[in-house]
């Protein structure tokens, strides 16, 4: 269910962070997250269960990667997509990838 979200006050520019939506966050998550921080992938990334593609950090070449979950090979993390998507379900949260919407590519935040 999509619901609007009052952002509040602005506490990070530059992380998209406000403190209205880490309230929700709060609240939805019983507690578990404490933040959430729209434009990272390092810190409190995001996860959702309607996203189309995976974010991934490759380190070893200080690169991302996008995975469209319609691709069933093996990515260049070296894991499927299903894989990726178990790292960024609502139980881990790994920092490092990002379940997003297509859409978000195109976000000049990006």
């Amino acid at each position: 269910m999509n619901r609007p979200i009052l952002k509040v006050e602005l506490i990070d520019k530059d992380k998209a962070e406000w403190s209205g939506v880490n309230d929700f966050v709060q609240r939805g998550s019983n507690r578990f997250l404490k933040r959430f921080y729209n434009y990272t992938i390092m810190n409190s990334p995001t996860f959702c269960i309607c996203y189309e593609c995976i974010i991934a950090l490759l380190p070893e070449c200080n690169e991302v990667t996008v995975v469209d979950c319609e691709y069933t090979g093996i990515t260049p993390v070296g894991i499927n997509f299903d894989t990726l998507a178990n790292l960024i379900s609502d139980v881990y949260h790994t920092e490092g990838f990002l379940g997003v919407g297509r859409l978000y590519l195109a976000n000049k935040k990006f």
